[in-house]
């Protein structure tokens, strides 16, 4: 599948999150309950599901992950949620179209883009799980995922 990469200006976000190990990357979407749990009534405020991907390069296990959702506004934290501003950032982006199984081909696609373009990875990469549907699967081809990775000029 062919991607089109888009380097964008990402202004500060507010979300709330928790912070976890996870035993592996298709163990985030259990987190996200945690989350609408401990909001209750803010979840009015909750846009859409993001996770932020912690550790520096790919891992089989044992993942650095934060999962929430980013808010319209800040709300009061309640229950091990952490809200935060997420920094401004330049993001080299990609929409994925498809099954989350398909997501390593994203991936690829935009982590060649940013070496190729003399960039390097500079914090988090961000998962913003623009269309889902209930109960999630990983095979559902009518998915859209925005992949986000920031980025700074290589030295």
């Amino acid at each position: 599948m062919a991607y089109d990469v888009v380097l964008k200006s990402v202004p500060k976000q507010w979300i709330a999150s928790v912070r976890e190990t996870i035993p592996a990357y298709s163990a985030v979407g259990s987190r996200f309950g945690k989350v609408s749990a401990g909001l209750g009534p803010s979840m009015s405020a909750c846009q859409y599901g993001v996770a932020l991907w912690h550790d520096p390069e790919f891992k089989e296990s044992n993942v650095d992950a934060e999962v929430g959702f980013y808010l319209k506004q800040k709300v009061p934290a309640a229950n091990g949620v952490d809200v935060h501003e997420l920094p401004e950032a330049t993001m080299a982006s990609i929409m994925h179209n498809g099954s989350y199984q398909r997501l390593p081909e994203a991936y690829d696609s935009l982590l060649r883009w940013v070496a190729e373009n003399g960039y390097q990875v500079g914090g988090p990469i961000r998962e913003l799980y623009l269309k889902i549907s209930m109960p999630v699967r990983q095979d559902d081809e009518s998915y859209v995922t925005e992949i986000q990775v920031p980025v700074n000029k290589a030295p």
